[in-house]
């Protein structure tokens, strides 16, 4: 009897952990879901990305790339959480030579939300 009850304190307090450490595990899964957005293509007609991109509150990432030429404007690509394109976001447009497709990313610190 006198082995059982810290033998019982021990279990009980091993369970109170692990229903703690599966709580905080869901917890950063959960987290990990909600940062997903779509890889932007490192070059887009040999330019590079312009911004570090972005990502919306529906999934949409947002690349912007550097002009083709001096003083022309701005090129982007849209494209959703499972990085297929988008043609229309917010008002804009995706060049027409964006990627169709890119790979999606999930749980990673390069998701940053847009402003």
């Amino acid at each position: 009897m006198k082995s059982f009850v810290p033998l019982l304190a021990v279990l009980t307090s091993l369970t109170a952990y692990g229903h703690w450490h599966v709580g905080v595990q869901a917890a950063a899964t959960d987290l990990k879901k909600t940062l997903q957005c779509s890889d932007c293509a490192e070059t887009l007609r040999g330019i590079g990305l312009n911004s570090p991109p972005c990502v919306d509150s529906k999934g949409v990432t947002a690349c912007q790339y550097a002009a083709t030429r001096p003083g022309g404007p701005l090129q982007y690509c849209y494209w959703n959480k499972e990085g297929d394109l988008q043609r229309y976001w917010k008002g804009g447009h995706s060049d027409v030579t964006c990627p169709k497709k890119v790979r999606a990313l999930i749980g990673t610190d390069n998701c940053t939300k847009c402003r």
